[in-house]
């Protein structure tokens, strides 16, 4: 397998991982498996570039950051999707059967 057929294989897992996050939690778990410090995916995936030969290190390199690039975009959007959600729950307002309107207080 190419270090291209890789990639592309990261790229869709982390499209159906991207596509099933509905809340915060899920999110920054996702974020955690693709980017984390320690475990992420990106970083394992340059860990691997020792190991291939000097000519495919510099290949290999580029596409790896062109999948972080993607993935750090992909959370933002993610991000900004799912904070705009939340502002929008707290903002919602009551309507009790009296009919009177009133603000939530959490």
């Amino acid at each position: 397998m190419s270090a291209g057929d890789r990639i592309a294989e990261q790229v869709e897992r982390f499209e159906r991982e991207a596509a099933a996050v509905e809340n915060r939690e899920a999110w920054e778990s996702l974020r955690q498996r693709w980017v984390g410090r320690r475990e992420g995916a990106v970083r394992q995936l340059l860990a691997t570039l020792k190991d291939l030969p000097p000519e495919e290190r510099p290949d290999f390199g580029q596409e790896v950051n062109r999948l972080k690039g993607l993935v750090e975009e992909r959370l933002a959007a993610l991000d900004a999707s799912l904070g705009e959600a939340e502002r929008r729950a707290r903002e919602r307002v009551a309507t009790p059967v009296s009919g009177r309107c009133i603000r939530p207080t959490w």
